[in-house]
């Protein structure tokens, strides 16, 4: 309630008291108005008796007011400073990502490997991928392959990479934090949006294929996996 509405019921009372007052003795009783200072003394009494308690019963109603709108505000700069903080955590992360993939390398080929870097690796990948599957391959054989490109782990780095992001955003914004399903969702889709598409298909591609633990908390954060089917690239994980 606002303040304003607090002095408009605090007038009414008065009033109230007053027109009580005067409906029982002027109105009703037909009395005359006194000019003994007794009289007014008893009015006094009167008034006072029936204004003060609800007056007072006013002023603890706007104390608690005024103490729920303080916290309130205590509430909401406590999570701006949790956004902040995260915010400069979470887009250091991302720049941090993005100068991994940029020196990202793989070598990629049946009989001859080649060495490919960042974008050409997924591109060369998927090439391989799509060749296992058209001669009848399994999953298994796409998942035996994948780790045999990766025997220096270089997959499984920028896939822990950015499984550790997404773990920031499930931890830091979570709802025992004062947050929710569609904050966490729209930070979700900023790290998607702010990542290389070719890095967010290797990642689809592990996720598929993969056996990480890393892989493994992806699959199974709805949340964010929800956000793919969001953005439409969830295709890309069936058809690949």
């Amino acid at each position: 309630m606002k303040p304003k509405f607090f002095v408009i019921i605090a007038f009414l009372v008065l009033a109230l008291g007053w027109f009580s007052y005067w409906m029982n003795f002027g109105f009703i009783h037909k009395l005359e108005i006194s000019s003994s200072q007794e009289h007014w003394a008893l009015f006094g009494d009167f008034l006072g008796g029936v204004v003060n308690p609800i007056l007072t019963f006013l002023t603890i109603l706007i104390l608690v007011r005024s103490l729920s709108l303080h916290k309130e505000e205590v509430g909401k700069v406590n999570k701006h400073e949790k956004v902040r903080s995260f915010e400069t955590h979470f887009f250091n992360m991302i720049a941090s990502q993005k100068t991994l993939y940029d020196n990202f390398v793989l070598e990629v080929g049946f009989d001859v490997k080649e060495e490919y870097n960042s974008a050409n690796a997924v591109i060369a990948l998927e090439d391989i991928i799509l060749e296992i599957k058209s001669n009848g391959g399994s999953k298994e054989d796409i998942a035996h392959a994948l780790n045999e490109y990766d025997s220096e782990d270089r997959i499984y780095s920028v896939v822990r990479t950015f499984s550790v992001i997404v773990k920031l955003v499930e931890k830091k914004l979570s709802d025992s934090c004062g947050f929710d399903k569609d904050e966490r969702s729209e930070y979700y889709e900023v790290l998607i949006n702010y990542t290389d598409f070719s890095l967010v298909r290797l990642i689809l591609i592990s996720i598929k294929y993969t056996e990480y633990a890393q892989t493994n908390c992806l699959r199974n954060n709805k949340e964010f996996m929800g956000v793919f089917e969001t953005l439409g690239i969830s295709d890309y994980l069936k058809n690949i």
